[in-house]
């Protein structure tokens, strides 16, 4: 059996701290061929099916909560680290993204 991956949310509630986790924790989903990885402010995001590796985009949480401006080719090693998160995310978790079907 794993461990689910998380954090207390007591010290927040109690107002000793002000975030759960450090800047440099990573943040991954996968759902049906749609992934995230988070990582500080950034957002690694690729929503577009069927799931492809160049259809990532990147975002800037902090400056873009709407999500409207990809800076992949703004912040390249941003973009780069991200991208071996997901890797490392996918490699760890088993992600299996579905095939599609005619």
């Amino acid at each position: 059996i794993s461990r689910l991956r998380g954090a207390s949310l007591v010290p927040i509630i109690n107002d000793e701290t002000r975030s759960v986790h450090s800047e440099d924790y990573v943040y991954g989903f996968e759902h049906r061929g749609m992934a995230i990885i988070i990582k500080g402010d950034w957002k690694l995001s690729n929503i577009d099916l069927p799931f492809e590796m160049k259809n990532f985009k990147l975002f800037n949480l902090k400056n873009d909560m709407g999500e409207t401006n990809d800076l992949r080719n703004v912040y390249p090693s941003v973009y780069d680290d991200l991208i071996k998160e997901w890797k490392t995310y996918e490699k760890e978790v088993g992600v299996v993204i579905p095939t599609p079907t005619e």
